[in-house]
């Protein structure tokens, strides 16, 4: 080890909010550090913000600017906001990925789908088999979360140790995968822990987490006393969840049929690869037709309102020739992500005004969290005993709350929000530079960052529509006959029925009346056109819509 090298870490995504997860850890001299990167995830668009958006990445600019340091992607687990976007990066660089068999097996249908080679891609087996790549030894700590082979992440240097935790619960019977195993744990961090990257999802909550297991008698009870078709949702990699709904079902006599692309990829990943077992048999929604409503379980994606999922759709006029009314149920076996909650009480409400119980808000009967609460966190500060906790995989008061409560506990701790390099040593944390972050929006099969004018213009588009103008200019740089105009999505009155002719009327009077107007300069003519119908469209509407403003000239003989 070279006495100028350094051991650092980068968040790019996940810190600061809750998704889009993607962390790099170099060791090197300043500036010619070699990286691995823990993670490499997604998160989703909403109306109000990235409309027509299909997912959004972490901006990955100082990745791709720095491709020859870049020495292997190591993937914690299976969930989108983890592992999502693979693929996309995949397109800039063929560095190996590492991953536990379950999440390699999502990885290799993510790339397939893509057309992109999945020879890179490596199964690992948990800890004590280590992954030497470079200057980094790797292995994967097993670790109870809602989908199944989680993993922490434990990397050694010459420089000291990290144990990144990734997502994690702490559960002794978590129905499918690992149950936590607290000496495994110990025995992996025996080696001084310079720093414990540790998840904040739940750092508010002050009760311990709870076992997946409690669910069942619950869901026992919910299937004797419902009558009709019984329908839930949950987060479809939640396959502990699903085969707990599925059984419980199955014990009270229910056939059970899923409905939802994403989830049947979900429930053949996890049988390809030997982790679901047990799990009831299925029927297909057609054999599903022909079986009693009282006897009948639908599984169905969409749990957080996702408008082309099963249960949105359901919600709407029925989905695969399934309808819900009177005497049916419809059960959220989940939590509603921050920022979904309008689209989910959309679609409580459809159900509600059509006579079908709705069980969303119970979750301590029907849902249980993946992620430590406030004591889960201490006991697993106290387990690794590290000298310093980040805290990772929350919004800001996620992020200060985990800090004060790691301080609490003596152990050295910062707030490290995307972009921020910090230096780890014996002695605690500094922050030692700043890197590009931010998001990129995967608009249709095109990467856009997050201040984009495409961004910007729909979304002006969303809030007040467009005025669309035509002018055409003649060759003495006249306007040949009149000025045209078209909106779309402005409001109009019955005052103002004919809202595009009043507008068309004012405005080629407007450039009639004005002889100033250099007519050969077609900034000057633009400018005009937008100044009068910004204030015409204020006057008559109340609002500005996009204004696209084409002059066509004529040319001369």
């Amino acid at each position: 080890m070279k006495r100028n090298e350094r051991l650092i870490y980068v968040p790019l995504g996940g810190a600061g909010e809750i998704g889009m997860n993607m962390y790099l850890y170099g060791v090197g001299e300043p500036d010619a550090e070699n990286f691995i990167m823990v993670d490499a995830g997604v998160t989703f668009p909403d109306m109000e913000t990235s409309p027509g958006v299909n997912l959004i990445t972490p901006d990955d600019e100082f990745v791709k600017n720095n491709l020859e340091r870049l020495c292997g992607i190591f993937i914690s687990h299976a969930h989108e906001d983890h592992v999502g976007a693979v693929a996309n990066l995949y397109g800039h660089t063929d560095v190996p990925i590492f991953s536990r068999k379950f999440t390699g097996e999502i990885i290799r249908n993510k790339l397939g789908n893509l057309g992109i080679d999945d020879s890179k891609l490596n199964i690992v087996d948990s800890f004590p088999q280590k992954v030497s790549i470079n200057c980094f030894e790797v292995s994967f700590i097993p670790i109870p979360h809602s989908v199944p082979e989680s993993s922490c992440i434990l990397i050694e240097t010459a420089q000291g140790n990290i144990f990144h935790s990734g997502d994690f619960k702490i559960d002794h019977n978590p129905v499918i995968g690992d149950s936590i195993d607290y000496q495994l744990i110990k025995k992996a961090t025996s080696n001084n822990i310079l720093a414990l990257m540790c998840d904040s999802t739940n750092v508010f909550s002050k009760h311990s987490g709870r076992s997946e297991s409690l669910l069942n008698e619950n869901f026992d009870d919910l299937f004797l006393n419902s009558r009709g078709l019984v329908v839930a949702t949950t987060f479809a990699s939640n396959l502990a969840r699903l085969k707990t709904i599925a059984v419980a079902a199955k014990n009270n006599g229910r056939e059970i049929c899923v409905l939802g692309r994403a989830m049947n990829s979900m429930l053949k990943a996890a049988q390809s690869v030997g982790i679901l077992k047990d799990f009831p048999g299925l029927i297909s929604p057609k054999e599903a037709k022909k079986i009693p409503r009282e006897r009948l379980l639908i599984l169905a994606t969409g749990s957080q309102g996702e408008d082309r999922a099963a249960s949105a759709q359901l919600s709407y006029s029925g989905y695969m020739n399934f309808t819900l009314g009177e005497g049916d149920t419809f059960v959220f076996s989940s939590k509603t992500i921050p920022g979904n909650e309008v689209s989910v009480t959309a679609i409580v409400n459809r159900f509600v005004e059509r006579g079908v119980e709705v069980i969303y808000e119970d979750n301590d009967k029907f849902h249980v969290s993946g992620h430590p609460n406030e004591p889960d966190l201490k006991k697993m500060h106290e387990i690794i005993c590290p000298k310093s906790v980040i805290p990772i995989h929350g919004e800001f008061r996620h992020l200060k709350a985990h800090c004060d409560l790691a301080r609490e506990g003596g152990y050295d701790s910062m707030v490290v929000p995307n972009g921020k390099i910090i230096e780890i040593t014996e002695n605690g944390v500094k922050s030692v530079g700043q890197v590009p972050s931010g998001r990129l929006y995967l608009d249709g099969s095109q990467l856009v960052v997050s201040n984009s004018k495409v961004i910007s213009d729909r979304l002006k588009l969303a809030k007040n529509g467009i005025c669309i103008v035509s002018i055409i200019i003649d060759e003495s740089d006249s306007i040949y006959g009149s000025v045209w105009v078209e909106t779309i999505g402005i409001p109009w009155s019955e005052e103002v029925s004919d809202l595009d002719g009043v507008i068309e009327e004012g405005l080629n009077h407007g450039l009639e009346s004005l002889r100033e107007l250099n007519l050969s300069d077609d900034n000057e003519i633009e400018t005009f056109i937008k100044s009068y119908l910004n204030k015409a469209y204020i006057r008559k509407v109340g609002k500005k819509p996009f204004i696209k403003v084409l002059i066509s000239r004529m040319a001369s003989d």
